[in-house]
């Protein structure tokens, strides 16, 4: 947990989205989704402007995601599946700490579309948490968990609104026993079309499983190639980033995010799949895959570009 000068400053408030205290998680499941909602309420509109994570048991915990959602949730942990399409925030996974926005942009906290001064603005946070037991014959000794997210906020507004571009593939059929499989998921020239007006790109956060090996995002322009976002050529499932970017999507842009795998073992550190027997697909579950890059960019657009992933 990094310490010191963490959201201190004068106009700068910390608001905190977790699991109930000393959760009892049930390690018979191998894997179990987990939310709990967190409804702030101020006096005018603030800026969100970093992340800080609680890892209270990192033997089962697998990742973490702060969504913005549109309704209050309960309080109380309840099973969870279904991924909103958008309003992501800030996600946790192995290797990833404090993440804090540049002094250009934030997340909106509040009702941007109300009163900005109107007292009372109720802003809605959902904590999605997956737990993983990588053996349930063998759980972890300890059971107990108390993990969140710090939501760093302030008063001081930023010049622009930040927002979350959702780019990758969920149809992944990657086949037993190859090094280097490679899933690749188009947002293409049409979909960006859409964009009514340029968006610049200042984070990116990659995420793939346990059979994932390299992933980038190629950005291309006129069928030209002018840079990559989000590549990890060593990707580590145990050593996940954010990283810092600095790139403008225009217009008509096309963004290939390219996933590549090693399914030719059977045991990936303590975790025991049969992808070398047999094909792995898209899933929640830890040995099930994925193909993900989240870019954070302002100024914030109306909605998702649709479809952007395939």
């Amino acid at each position: 947990m990094p310490t010191g000068d963490f959201c201190n400053g004068p106009d700068e408030e910390i608001f905190t989205i977790r699991q109930v205290e000393n959760y009892e998680v049930d390690t018979s499941i191998q894997d179990q989704y987990l939310c709990v909602g967190l409804t702030v309420t101020t006096e005018e509109l603030r800026h969100v402007v970093a992340f800080r994570p609680i890892v209270d048991n990192p033997f089962l915990l697998h990742h973490m995601i702060v969504y913005r959602i549109d309704a209050e949730d309960p309080t109380e942990p309840y099973p969870c599946a279904n991924i909103p399409d958008s309003g992501f925030r800030y996600g946790w996974a192995p290797g990833i700490g404090t993440f804090e926005l540049p002094p250009e942009a934030g997340f909106v906290m509040g009702d941007v579309d109300g009163d900005a001064n109107a007292p009372g603005i109720q802003t809605f946070y959902r904590l999605e948490i997956h737990y993983n037991v990588p053996d349930v014959n063998n759980p972890p000794p300890m059971n107990i968990d108390s993990s969140g997210v710090e939501i760093c906020t302030t008063k001081s507004l930023r010049p622009n609104d930040a927002s979350a571009l959702t780019l990758g593939d969920i149809d992944l059929n990657i086949p037993p026993n190859v090094p280097d499989h490679e899933e690749i998921g188009v947002c293409s020239e049409n979909s960006t079309s859409l964009l009514p007006w340029d968006i610049h790109v200042f984070g990116s956060f990659p995420h793939m499983h346990l059979l994932g090996r390299r992933i980038w995002t190629d950005h291309l322009r006129g069928g030209q190639k002018i840079g990559v976002l989000g590549e990890d050529l060593s990707f580590d499932f145990n050593l996940q980033k954010i990283m810092p970017e600095d790139a403008t999507i225009k217009a008509g842009d096309r963004l290939e995010t390219h996933c590549v795998y090693d399914s030719t073992s059977c045991q990936i550190g303590s975790f025991m799949t049969d992808a070398c027997m047999n094909t792995t697909t898209f899933g929640e579950g830890t040995t099930d895959e994925m193909c993900f890059n989240f870019l954070f960019y302002w100024p914030a657009l109306p909605g998702q570009i649709p479809p952007c992933v395939q």
